[in-house]
Parts: structure tokens; sequence; C-alpha cells
């Protein structure tokens, strides 16, 4: 197929550009308190190239190298998964990174993408199977992306990032059941799912089980929340980040240097960067850049069902999905109604590798969406 010059969706892009700019006016206020690093780099580096692959990719790239070439992002995905195992960076006791140049490279990232889009290859080439519930005939046809999705989970669970493995899994299934599955198989697929997970974050690393008894003390919805009985320091992170959000009431504190600027909230401008969002912009502000998170997914998947190709329709559906899963864990962790785990807001947090893959995959579904001509 041509690699012909096409449109960008112009909504779209405007909410990413946006959504960039409130990354490097947080990380502006943010470096008012500590060091500059994290906004000259997001600013000099990260926003910059990130931007140019958007945009290069849209114009001129084509999601076919994925279809095309499916055992060699196999084997690229598995041997970055091992290499960052044996000479990755460790960072608080897991290696998720391997050092670049410029910036460190996370190859979990860039292994969510290619399991999206095996599995969009197996829906399209074995649709018929689905619809007629003849599942066991596909699972027997599609043994390699069952053995690539085994193996990557297993590798991605010893680095350890769970945090990027559930919400992959979760895409996953999502593509799945909007194929059509079958509601029996649907309820066993989320059972066998939710037994997994609970028995990862009881029988797993005891900072998994910790996490989930700090989630079940500070949860609204667990009415037993005061017998639930943590240290200072398992509960210092998260009772600094509801203190933050707290702080901003509607307004925010205006660059006052808030506990969350100052270091008080761990990974302020990462992971629990929201906290300092909601300290420094206040609810008002804080819920429009939800609002702009959720309008770029609507964008994207309302557009994605448009697309006539059944590859590449679940390959953007299924990379919307895992855009915005992403933005509700990140957001669900700072507020508490959702347990702590590592993972950065796309376009705001501070990271090259993420704000990096995040882009691609938005310019994967912004190439798929103007290369079909949907958007109006």
């Amino acid at each position: 197929m041509s690699t012909k010059i096409i449109k960008i969706d112009i909504i779209a892009g405007v909410l990413y550009v946006l959504l960039t700019v409130v990354g490097l006016i947080t990380l502006l206020f943010y470096s008012q308190a500590n060091s500059l690093d994290s906004l000259l780099k997001q600013g000099l580096y990260f926003a910059p190239f990130s931007l140019m692959v958007v945009y290069a990719f849209v114009k001129k790239g084509n999601v076919d190298i994925f279809r095309k070439h499916e055992n060699l992002h196999y084997l690229i995905s598995t041997i970055l998964l091992l290499v960052v195992l044996i000479l990755g960076r460790e960072v608080l006791g897991a290696k998720r990174s391997i050092n670049l140049i410029f910036f460190t490279f996370q190859p979990s990232y860039y292994t969510r993408i290619i399991l999206i889009s095996s599995l969009a290859i197996y829906i399209a080439r074995y649709n018929d199977l689905i619809k007629e519930n003849k599942l066991l005939l596909m699972v027997k046809k599609s043994y390699k992306f069952i053995i690539f999705t085994i193996l990557s989970a297993l590798l991605i669970l010893m680095e350890p990032h769970l945090s990027v493995l559930i919400i992959t899994v979760a895409s996953l299934f999502l593509m799945l059941y909007l194929a059509n599955l079958d509601n029996k198989v649907v309820v066993i697929v989320v059972l066998v799912g939710l037994l997994i997970l609970g028995g990862l974050f009881m029988f797993g690393h005891s900072y998994r089980s910790d996490r989930l008894k700090v989630y079940l003390k500070y949860c609204l919805l667990n009415p037993n929340r005061d017998e639930v009985v943590v240290t200072a320091d398992q509960e210092m992170q998260i009772e600094e980040s509801l203190g933050a959000l707290s702080a901003g009431g509607l307004w925010g504190t205006k660059s006052d240097f808030g506990s969350a600027a100052r270091n008080f909230v761990p990974e302020a401008d990462t992971d629990y960067i929201f906290s300092f969002i909601g300290e420094e912009y206040g609810f008002v502000l804080s819920s429009i850049i939800v609002a702009l998170f959720f309008a770029l997914f609507f964008r994207l998947y309302f557009l994605s069902w448009k697309i006539r190709d059944i590859y590449r329709r679940y390959l953007a559906i299924g990379l919307s999905f895992n855009f915005i899963f992403t933005v509700i864990v990140n957001i669900g962790v700072a507020i508490s109604t959702l347990p702590s785990t590592g993972v950065s807001l796309p376009f705001i947090s501070y990271g090259g590798s993420a704000f990096l893959m995040d882009s691609f995959s938005l310019a994967i579904i912004l190439n798929i969406i103007g290369r079909e001509g949907v958007a109006k």
C-alpha cells in the first residue's frame, strides 16, 4: 500500500498539543521549588521529539509495518524485555528501563503496542470464528500470539511493572469483548483475571499486599476501613497525596509551593503528578484537564469505529483504551480510588520513555484515522 500524505485530525491534534502544554506548565511550576532538570529535559528533548514523531508518522507512516512483520516485532520485544532484566537500571527495587544517551527507555511500553497490534491481527484474521463462537479453534490457530503474551507477561512481572501489564490486559480484553466475544466467555475471563490479580497482590511481593491494605484503609467504599491497620510509612504516600489535593481547594495554591511541590508527596512529578496538579490548580482546573483527556479519548474511540479495515479498527480501539486506562489509573491512585501503582499521566508526567511511546500510540491512531478518511 502506498504511503500517501494524509491529514491530521485537527481536534485530536489540538487536544494532544494542549495536554502537552499543560504538562510543560505543570513542570515549570514544579521546577520553581525543585531542580529545573525535569522541565529542561521535557521542554528541550522529550516533548519536541515526541511532537515530531507524531507529525512524521501521521503524515508518512504506515501501520502495516506491524502486521507484515509480526514475528520480527515479537522477537524485538522479547529481546528488549530480556535486556532490561540483565542490563536495566534498578530504581526502587525494579528494573524497568535501559539507559540510552539522552533518556531511559522502558521496553514494556513498546511491548504493549505490539500486544495490542497482534490481537488486532488475530481478530481480523479469525473474526468469523469469534462470531461463530468457535473459540477453541481460534485459540489453536493463535498459538504464536498466546505464547508471546504469556512470555511478555512473565518478563514484565519480573521487572516488575504490574501497572502496565494490568492496563494492557484490560485493553486486550475490551478488544475481544467489542469483537463480539461470547458473554459466557467474558464472565469466565473476568473472573480468572480477578483471581490472578488477587493472587499477585496477596501472595506476590509483600509491597503489593501492603499497598492493598493502604488502599482498603483509605477507600471510601470500604465500610470497615477504620479497622485496617497500616504503618505510618505505608500510608505516608497516599496521606500526603490526599492532603495536597485537599489543600488545592477550588482554585489551587497558585504557586505558593505547597506540600507536593516541596516533595512531601513522593514522585510528585511522575506517578503522583495529579496530586501536584490538584494542589497547584485546584478542583476546577484539574477537572478541565481531566475533561481534555476524556475528550481526546472519545474523539479517537468514535472515529476508530468508522474504520473499515478490521485490523486497523481494533488496533486504534485498543490503543485508545490503553490511553484512557492509563489516565484513569494514574488519577485513581492519586485520589485513592485505586491501589497505589506506578504509572505516569500521559503527556503531562515527566519522563521520556512514557511520553514518547504515548505519543507514538497516538500517532498510530491518527495515522489510521487520517488514512481511512473518517474524520470530518
